[in-house]
């Protein structure tokens, strides 16, 4: 909401005084900065894709950041939607694993966390035997 402070507008959306009217300009001009962040938060998030040699950790840290960036600007992300970019994400050399979860799992209803832990478990594997 700091781009709202910026511009003078975070009172238009978050007023301290609840019987205030806000000024239809302000509001609109509040609602195209927010709709402009979001959408630059989708754009990168559409375009996020783990490096090869990249860690699980770091890249789900940062797929975590930009949800919750979307999530704090009002956008909905659901878990399912989460697990699905980052299995999606994923470098070749973790084809074998994200096929076995498609296949074994529901992943659909599997949590994030959850998700994260097996790559995390399958990369610690690769290091050790690689």
């Amino acid at each position: 909401m700091s781009i709202l402070d910026a511009h003078g507008l975070l009172e238009t959306v978050e007023p301290r005084d609840l019987g205030k009217e806000s000024d239809a300009k302000k509001l609109k001009q509040a609602l195209a900065y927010l709709f402009q962040a979001i959408m630059e938060e989708i754009v990168e998030l559409e375009g996020l894709r783990m490096k090869e040699g990249e860690l699980v950790d770091d890249y789900a840290t940062k797929l975590s950041g930009l949800v919750s960036m979307l999530r704090s600007l009002g956008h909905e992300v659901e878990e399912e939607e989460m697990v699905r970019r980052i299995l999606d994400a994923m470098p070749k050399s973790f084809l074998q694993i994200v096929a076995s979860i498609e296949q074994c799992f529901e992943w659909d209803t599997m949590f994030f966390d959850e998700v994260v832990g097996r790559l995390k478990a399958y990369e610690e594997r690769l290091k050790s035997h690689g």
